[in-house]
């Protein structure tokens, strides 16, 4: 299991490390890795936490004194070599980059 930057997984399903929540079938953006662990940008969303009065265009959104950054994706706008695109606006906020095990990965998701 080997996921360079820029790949995008999707989990079907994926289970929380917190172990509260319900598994659920999520998409993860793979930002970099080392070799014990991924940073991804976790659980992208169709939640829109934009601040009121911000455009809404695909890219970057970077709001330095209200301490915000995410990034918008257009739907069904190619974002992968083959064309691919999320298929609803999905937001990747900068507060939820997370790092994983890739360890735990393997013995979670590896059967």
């Amino acid at each position: 299991m080997n996921f360079p930057a820029g790949t995008i997984i999707y989990f079907t399903p994926f289970y929380f490390p917190n172990g509260k929540s319900t598994p659920k079938n999520k998409y993860f953006i793979v930002l970099h890795h080392d070799d014990d662990h991924w940073f991804l940008a976790s659980l992208p969303t169709s939640v829109d936490r934009v601040p009121e009065g911000i455009a809404q265009r695909h890219g970057c959104v970077h709001l330095p004194k209200a301490m915000f950054a995410a990034y918008i994706f257009e739907p069904d706008k190619p974002v992968t070599n083959e064309g691919w695109g999320f298929p609803r606006t999905t937001y990747v906020y900068i507060s939820w980059v997370e790092r994983f095990d890739k360890r735990i990965f393997r013995e979670v998701y590896v059967r």
